[in-house]
């Protein structure tokens, strides 16, 4: 019986730090402390670190031929 691995991330994780970015970015654009062009590369960069967890919890529980 092998233990299931845990992800590094948990999904509701994930979801409350993306949730966050996206509320924060636009805010601070509205402010004139980032451009709204900053405020959309930080939204991307966030889902792109986000998605990255999942993928490589995926990559690492494929299973051998």
């Amino acid at each position: 019986m092998s233990k299931e691995p845990q992800p590094f991330l948990r999904r509701s994780t994930r979801v409350y730090i993306y949730s966050i970015v996206v509320a924060t970015a636009p805010l601070l654009a509205a402010g004139g402390m980032i451009t709204e062009g900053v405020a959309q590369l930080g939204i991307q960069l966030a889902a792109a670190i986000l998605a990255v967890t999942g993928g490589a919890l995926a990559l690492k529980n494929v299973s051998p031929d």
